[in-house]
């Protein structure tokens, strides 16, 4: 690519793109309640979902581009590096001007648009190779034989700064899978869909109890953005009666609602729940769950 002469990270770019928001913001977030009054919408700074709003609905944004921006590649936006040029630079800049655009802050994302910015000759995206940043534990096979563990995937994103939310939501399915692996169970990592659901059944034999049957549901959500609310604890709780398990256990990268958590508390001999501590000191090894 001819006139290279900047590299940031997407961390970065994710910057630049929440201080061009920070102006209009607030109206974006009214304009959101106006339309619906049941809306969840953020207090504070702009957060990680709402650039993520901006990105996907910005008009100005090519899709490959819109993609990458989304993506935080294997160990985190810091990571990913994107190389513009000059000109790729400025075309960057002046789609950011989209926030000063009505249909952006006025929760209008209906619109449609004609793609017309940065160009493949502009604007290049690379990250580390996954084998040089991927180390499975010595003489670890982990659940998944033909990828590397998620184990080691997901012990490199804190260790470097980063947390769990920083995974694929399939991702984060594969490492629950993983670690139930680990602790010894027989898993069964359902098919990926979109509608939520059952992610991962977990059976092992108990001397006492016999057949323990465990029904995880994975959420990945961002820890400051969305909490995972009692409807997805009920959701689970009717799976749980569906698939007759022993107990259902939500895993999320984010926090639960009060109400959530006082659900599974009056329910605790079948729900249980794993919020991002947890689930860090289950990688570490520091707690077994199921």
């Amino acid at each position: 690519m001819a006139g290279l002469d900047e590299t940031y990270s997407l961390a970065d770019l994710r910057r630049m793109i929440g201080e061009a928001l920070e102006p209009t913001i607030q109206m974006r977030r009214s304009g959101k309640l106006s339309d619906d009054d049941d809306a969840e919408v953020p207090s504070g700074p702009v957060t990680e979902a709402e650039i993520d709003e901006f990105i996907e609905v910005n008009p100005l944004f090519e899709p490959w581009v819109v993609e990458e921006l989304l993506d935080p590649g294997l160990i985190g936006f810091r990571h990913k590096r994107a190389t513009l040029s000059e000109e790729g630079l400025d075309e960057f800049e002046g789609a950011l001007s989209w926030a000063e655009v009505q249909d952006w802050y006025a929760g209008d994302d209906s619109i449609g648009g004609i793609h017309v910015m940065l160009n493949r000759g502009l604007f290049e995206f690379s990250e580390p190779d996954r084998h040089s940043i991927i180390r499975p534990p010595a003489g670890y096979s982990g659940h998944f034989s033909a990828s590397p563990s998620m184990i080691a995937l997901g012990r490199q994103l804190i260790d470097n700064g980063h947390s769990l939310y920083n995974l694929e939501p399939r991702q984060f399915e594969e490492l629950i899978a993983d670690l139930l692996d680990r602790d010894g169970w027989k898993v069964i990592l359902t098919p990926q869909s979109r509608d939520g659901g059952v992610d991962v059944i977990a059976e092992r034999r108990d001397p006492l109890l016999g057949l323990v049957r465990t029904i995880w549901e994975a959420k990945r959500y961002h820890p400051n953005d969305h909490k995972v609310g009692v409807s997805k604890i009920r959701e689970l709780a009717a799976s749980v009666e569906d698939n007759r398990g022993t107990k259902g256990i939500l895993a999320t990268t984010g926090l639960l609602t009060k109400g959530a958590l006082e659900y599974v508390e009056q329910r605790k001999h079948r729900l249980s729940a794993a919020e991002f501590a947890q689930m860090e000191d289950w990688l570490f090894g520091r707690i077994s769950l199921g």
